[in-house]
C-alpha cells in the first residue's frame, strides 16, 4: 500500500487517541509489569508439561504447544508492547520496523486459534469416540497436527486481498488493523463457535459417562484437565470477541487499552488456571518452596480430621434439620422453608451431608486462612467499586435510558452477590463458622446464594434482550422497554428465583464449606445446571444477533454519536456477559465433578470475579463512570481542553490510501 503521511494511516484513531503522555506511561508500565508476572508463570507451567511422563498423553502434547504460544504471545502483547509504549517507538519517529512487530501479532493469534481448536477436538473425542480419538491422536500422531497449526496463519493471510498491514499505537496501547479486515472478525467468531460447540458436546459426554459407569481415577484425571482447558477456552472466547470488536468499533480512548489487556489476560489466566487447578503443576510449584505434601500425609490428615460434610440422607415429609456433630452431640434446628411453608430435610450427621467432599477437602487450617483472607480482601475492593458504579447509574439523566435502568438492577445485584460470595463467605471462613460448631444459621446464608444467582441470571437475560432489540427492532424495543415499562421487568426478575426453587423436588439445601471456600449443593440439583446452561445459550445467542445488527447498521448508515454511545454500552454489557458465561459454567461443573481441594476455591473466585469485573469494566470503559471517578481525584479534564490538545498535537495516524497493485509501504515523515 501507499500511505501519504504518518497522520494518514489509520482513519479511526484521530478522533479518539490524543497523544496523552501520562496515559502512555501508565499503559507501558502496566504492560511491562504484567509481562514480569505472566511470562515466568507460563514458562514454569511449560516446564511441567514437557516432563516425559506427561507427554505420553496426547492432551499434554497440545498443552505444551499452547503453552509455548502463551509465552510467545505474552512476549509480544505485554513485554514488547510495553517497551514500545514506554519508549514511544513508532514509524513517525524513525522506527518503521514496528510495522513488522505489529504484523506478527495476528499471525501469532491465528496460530493460537488453530492450537485451541485442535485441543478442544482432542478433549471432545476422548469422551465421545475412543476409536476416532486413538486414530487421530495416539502416540506421535499428535505432533502431526503441528502441520495444521503452523499452516493455519499462512492460509489466513492469503484472505487479506491487499496484504496484511497492522500498526501499534503507543497512546492507545493496541495493535490496530491498518484497515478493517473482515476475515479477522470472521476467523475469531468461527473459532468461538467451533470451540464452544466442541466443549458443550464434551460436557454432555462427561455427564453421560459418569452417569453410565461412575468415575474411575483415570476418568477423574481426564475430567480435571478437560475442565481446565474448558475454562481457558471460555476466557479465550471472551477476549477474542472483545478484542476484535475494539478493532472495528472504536468508542473511546481507553478501549484499546482494555482490549489489549483482554488479550494479555487470556494468556496470563491460562498459566494461573493450570497453576491452581492442575495437580502436577501445583505440586511442582509447592515443591519449589519445600511445602509439597505426600499423598500418605494427606490421607492421615483426612483420617485425623474429618471434613465438615460428606453424605445426604433426606426425607420429603420431615420438618426439621437434625445435625449430629463429630462429638456425637445432637442438635435439632427448626426453621421454615422460605418458599413452601415447610421445613427442609433430615441429615444424619455433619459427616453425612455432601458426599463428594470427603475425598478431597481435608481441614487444612492454613488453606482456610488463605481462602478467607483472599475473599475478604476482594470484598473490600469489589464492593466499593460496584457501589460507586451504581451511584453513577442512578443519576437522573442516565435513567432516561432503558439500558441504564436494567444496569441499575444488575449493579444492585452485583453489590448483593459480592457481599454474599466475598465478604460473608470470607468471614465465615476466617471464623470457621459452620453447623457443626453451633452455627446452623449458615444453612440459611448458603440458601440465599443460588437465589441471588437465579435473580442475577434473569436480570442478565433481560439486559441482553434490551440490547439486542435496540439494534434489531426499534418498535418492539419501545413497546417492551420505553419509559417506566422497563421497571415492570422487575416482576419477571424477582419471580424467576421463586419459580426455579419449585423445580427442586425435596426443597433446596445448600451448605458452605470453610475449608474449600465454596457453597455446595446439598445434593446434585440438575435444574441448577440446566438453568445455567440455558442462560448461557440464551444470552450468547442474543448478543451474537446484536453484534451482527451493529455491523449491519454501521455498514448501512454510518455511526452517529447516538449510535456510538449505544454501541459503547452494548460492548460493555457483552464483555460482562462473556465473563458471566465462563464463571457460571465453571462453577456448576465444580458442583458435580470435584477433582481437587483447590477447585472449590477457584470456582468461588470465578463467581466473585464476574461481579468484580463488572464494576471494573464500567469503570474503565463507561465514560460517565470514568469521568465521575476522575472527578473524585480532581483530574477531570473538560471537553474543550481535550479539543485544544487534539488540535495542537495531531494524533499519530488518521487516514489510509491504498492501491491494489502496489506491494510496498511508503511513509512520509512530518518535519
Amino acid at each position: 500500500m501507499i500511505f501519504s503521511s504518518c497522520q494518514d494511516v489509520v482513519p479511526f484513531l484521530s478522533e479518539f487517541t490524543s497523544p496523552d503522555e501520562s496515559r502512555r506511561l501508565v499503559i507501558g508500565t502496566v504492560y511491562v509489569a504484567l509481562a514480569c508476572i505472566s511470562i515466568p508463570t507460563s514458562v514454569f507451567v511449560l516446564s511441567v508439561f514437557t516432563k516425559k511422563e506427561l507427554l505420553t498423553h496426547s492432551c499434554y502434547k497440545f498443552l505444551t504447544i499452547t503453552s509455548i504460544l502463551d509465552v510467545t504471545c505474552l512476549t509480544n502483547a505485554a513485554l514488547f508492547s510495553g517497551l514500545l509504549t514506554l519508549l514511544n517507538l513508532n514509524p513517525c519517529n524513525g522506527h518503521a520496523w514496528t510495522f513488522v512487530f505489529a504484523y506478527f501479532a495476528p499471525m501469532l493469534w491465528y496460530t493460537y486459534c488453530a492450537a485451541s481448536e485442535v485441543l478442544s477436538l482432542n478433549r471432545m473425542l476422548f469422551f465421545v469416540n475412543d476409536r476416532l480419538s486413538n486414530f487421530l491422536f495416539k502416540g506421535k500422531r499428535t505432533w502431526l497436527w503441528l502441520i495444521y497449526i503452523l499452516s493455519y496463519p499462512i492460509i489466513c493471510a492469503q484472505f487479506h486481498e491487499d496484504g496484511m498491514f497492522y500498526v501499534y499505537d503507543p497512546y492507545s496501547g493496541l495493535i490496530y488493523d491498518g484497515k478493517p479486515y473482515h476475515f479477522h472478525a470472521i476467523t475469531n467468531f468461527s473459532k468461538l463457535g467451533t470451540v464452544s460447540a466442541m466443549y458443550i458436546i464434551m460436557v454432555i459426554a462427561i455427564f453421560w459417562k459418569m452417569h453410565k459407569s461412575g468415575s474411575s481415577s483415570t476418568l477423574k484425571h481426564q475430567i480435571n484437565i478437560s475442565l481446565q482447558t474448558l475454562l481457558v477456552a471460555f476466557i479465550g472466547d471472551a477476549c477474542a470477541t472483545f478484542y476484535i470488536l475494539a478493532q472495528s468499533i472504536i468508542v473511546g480512548p481507553y478501549l484499546g487499552f482494555a482490549a489489549q489487556l483482554s488479550w494479555i489476560f487470556l494468556h496470563l489466566s491460562t498459566g494461573l488456571v493450570y497453576l491452581i487447578a492442575n495437580k502436577k503443576v501445583r505440586d511442582s510449584f509447592l515443591g519449589l518452596f519445600g511445602r509439597l505434601r505426600s499423598k500418605s500425609c494427606c490421607a492421615k490428615k483426612n483420617i485425623a480430621g474429618l471434613p465438615l460434610f460428606s453424605k445426604i440422607n433426606s426425607t420429603t415429609n420431615h420438618s426439621s434439620v437434625i445435625i449430629t456433630c463429630p462429638t456425637t452431640k445432637v442438635s435439632v434446628v427448626n426453621f421454615p422453608h422460605i418458599l413452601r411453608g415447610r421445613k427442609i430435610m433430615i441429615f444424619s450427621s455433619c459427616q453425612e451431608v455432601v458426599p463428594f467432599l470427603s475425598e478431597f477437602t481435608s481441614p487444612d487450617e492454613s488453606r482456610r486462612l488463605v481462602i478467607g483472607t483472599v475473599y475478604v480482601a476482594l470484598g473490600c475492593i469489589s464492593i466499593p467499586t460496584s457501589v460507586f458504579v451504581l451511584s453513577v447509574f442512578i443519576k437522573k439523566e442516565l435513567l432516561t435510558h432503558s439500558c441504564y435502568k436494567v444496569l441499575t438492577i444488575t449493579s444492585i445485584l452485583d453489590v448483593t452477590c459480592l457481599t454474599n460470595a466475598a465478604l460473608f463467605s470470607g468471614l465465615l471462613t476466617l471464623l470457621n463458622l459452620n453447623p457443626c460448631n453451633g452455627h446452623a444459621w449458615t444453612f440459611v446464608f448458603a440458601y440465599f446464594a443460588p437465589m441471588l444467582w437465579y435473580t442475577y441470571c434473569a436480570a442478565s437475560e433481560v439486559l441482553s434482550l434490551n440490547r439486542m432489540l435496540f439494534f434489531v427492532n426499534d418498535r418492539l424495543s419501545n413497546f417492551l422497554f420505553k419509559g417506566k415499562r422497563t421497571w415492570l421487568w422487575l416482576i419477571y426478575i424477582l419471580s424467576y428465583p421463586i419459580i426455579c426453587a419449585q423445580f427442586h423436588e425435596d426443597g433446596m439445601f445448600y451448605v458452605y464449606d470453610p475449608y474449600s471456600g465454596l457453597i455446595y449443593d446439598g445434593k446434585p440439583y440438575h435444574f441448577h445446571a440446566i438453568t445455567n446452561f440455558s442462560k448461557l445459550g440464551t444470552v450468547s445467542v442474543m448478543y451474537i444477533i446484536m453484534v451482527m445488527a451493529i455491523f449491519w447498521k454501521m455498514h448501512k448508515s454510518g455511526s452517529s454519536s447516538t449510535l456510538k454511545h449505544q454501541i459503547n454500552i452494548s460492548l460493555q454489557t457483552l464483555l460482562v456477559a462473556f465473563v458471566g458465561d465462563a464463571s457460571s459454567s465453571f462453577y456448576i461443573l465444580v458442583q458435580y465433578i470435584i477433582v481437587g481441594p483447590y477447585l472449590g476455591f477457584a470456582a468461588q473466585l470465578a463467581w466473585i470475579s464476574l461481579h468484580l469485573s463488572t464494576g471494573l469494566v464500567y469503570l474503565i470503559a463507561n465514560k460517565k463512570v470514568r469521568d465521575s471517578f476522575l472527578n473524585l481525584l480532581g483530574r477531570l479534564r473538560s471537553k474543550t481542553c481535550c479539543a485544544k490538545k487534539n488540535i495542537s498535537a495531531l494524533s499519530m495516524f488518521s487516514k489510509m490510501i491504498s492501491t491494489t497493485n502496489q506491494s510496498s509501504v511508503a511513509i512520509v515523515y512530518r518535519i
